[in-house]
């Protein structure tokens, strides 16, 4: 679930993010256009959250996440919902980020995306391994 506001449009679901952390609405939403034009949406600023797919309601939210630049990005299967194309678009934004010395936690089954990580845990029975092999 991304938790999006269903009254507000992709580019205001954004930049309020940055609007509540003092930012102006201005600044905000040029900050919010370019950052959901780097996750592909730059023709679905004006449409509502009902009006997108789940894959590109998916990416409002990980725009909306990460437009304060955090020093720390949780993601739980930032790309579950996206096809192949966007996944890996999505996964060099956060290497950009982890090039500005921010740190990425996420979980994912893709195993493609997860042999990229820097250091991998695996849940096998319930217990949590740490892992550096790549996966089969």
């Amino acid at each position: 679930q991304n938790n999006l506001l269903t009254d507000f449009t992709s580019l205001e679901n954004v930049a309020i993010a940055m609007i509540s952390s003092g930012k102006s609405k201005e600044y905000a939403n040029n900050a919010a256009r370019k950052i959901l034009k780097n996750v592909g949406l730059s023709k679905r600023l004006d449409h509502f959250p009902s009006d997108l797919s789940v894959g590109e309601q998916q990416r409002v939210a990980i725009a909306r996440a990460v437009i304060n630049e955090p020093q720390l990005i949780l993601a739980d299967e930032p790309t579950g919902s996206l096809d192949q194309s966007t996944s890996k678009e999505i996964f060099n934004l956060f290497l950009k980020f982890k090039s500005q010395n921010r740190s990425i936690i996420f979980a994912t089954h893709n195993r493609e995306l997860a042999d990229k990580a820097d250091y991998k845990l695996r849940i096998i029975d319930g217990n949590i391994r740490r892992s550096n092999e790549k996966y089969k």
